[in-house]
């Protein structure tokens, strides 16, 4: 259904299906995150006319069945995702604020422009780069983490991910 998750038994002979609140309907991208968990992107749209808007991420507690989920902006499109080798969940933005986003287990995150280009998958090379297809300008391209630490596109309204802080560390 549109509201569920089902996790299949290996033999695919039944499985546990959970449920999703009302604001996680229409799960896009799956990936094995942290804290044993099932994460997830979604987003609405409109009609086929419109760009896809009104996006969250967030994982489903395996364990429990409970979910934990952050409003990433009415502006955003999340769509692929994956754990990074930094143990936070990385994930391609698209919408009105296309660019390349991350979001930790506590919800800490940011989503940031990548020039011209709207991400569509990813992956992460052996060095720790993100690599990354765009379909709408047939490329592939690298950019480095440290690239991605901030938000810096106009996510629109209802943003509940926590921007990251940089902490001064004091003089003495």
């Amino acid at each position: 259904g549109q509201d569920t998750i089902t996790r299949v038994n290996p033999d695919a002979d039944g499985g546990v299906t959970y449920p999703l609140p009302s604001d996680a309907t229409y799960p896009m991208g799956l990936a094995a995150g942290p804290v044993g968990s099932i994460w997830f992107t979604r987003s609405s749209t409109d009609g086929w006319l419109t760009s896809p808007s009104d996006g969250s991420i967030g994982y489903l507690d395996a364990a429990s069945g409970g979910t934990q989920i952050w409003q990433t902006g009415s502006r955003s499109a999340p769509q692929d995702l994956l754990m990074g080798p930094d143990g936070q969940m990385w994930f391609t933005n698209r919408g009105a604020a296309p660019g390349i986003g991350h979001i930790s287990a506590t919800g800490v995150g940011a989503i940031s422009s990548v020039g011209s280009y709207e991400p569509t998958s990813l992956t992460f090379g052996p060095d720790g780069a993100i690599w990354f297809t765009d379909a709408k300008n047939n490329s592939v391209v690298r950019v480095t983490t440290d690239q991605l630490q901030t938000t810096n596109v106009d996510l629109g309204d209802g943003v509940t991910m926590i921007a990251p802080t940089t902490t001064t560390p004091p003089t003495t």
